[in-house]
């Protein structure tokens, strides 16, 4: 993390998102590798980031944008199957209008998804009804108005 300083735009515990020009040296190229605890992209080659937002940790989405034009998103929701009906809510609009909502009103919205799970037991099959709810949380960290974090305790 301290190759990429402040161009850091989210971690967990096996995950970066930063920031880099496109004409710039890559700050972690010598930390990539197919090895166990090397770092891999995600993003595939001929294609670049181009917006990123995240709620809370392990929900996250972000667009991609390859040299034609063409643009791909994808969103990552811990607990939340995203089937075609999840992702109607649970999508890149979503999570950035509930940001921008939490930023700019200090308001908490949530996206709702429904999804149905099936429970097993010996000689049943139980379809169950779920809802999930993917909201704001920053436990860990606090949103300054520029929509950039800081950890709490942390003074300038």
């Amino acid at each position: 993390m301290e190759k990429i300083g402040d161009n850091l735009c989210y971690t967990d515990t096996d995950s970066l998102i930063y920031l880099k020009a496109k004409d710039q040296p890559d700050p972690v190229a010598d930390m990539r590798g197919d090895w166990l605890g090397m770092l891999t992209s995600e993003i595939p080659e001929g294609w670049r980031m181009t917006k990123f937002v995240s709620p809370a940790a392990k929900v996250y989405s972000y667009l991609l944008e390859n040299e034609s034009g063409e643009v791909r998103v994808v969103t990552k929701a811990k607990g939340v199957t995203l089937d075609h009906t999840a992702a109607t809510t649970v999508n890149y609009d979503g999570m950035e209008r509930i940001v921008r909502d939490y930023v700019e009103n200090n308001s908490t919205s949530v996206l709702s998804a429904q999804s149905t799970i099936f429970k097993r037991t010996l000689g049943h099959i139980q379809s169950v009804d779920l809802t999930k709810n993917t909201s704001v949380v920053m436990d860990k960290l606090r949103f300054l108005p520029n929509f950039s974090t800081l950890s709490y305790g942390y003074s300038e």
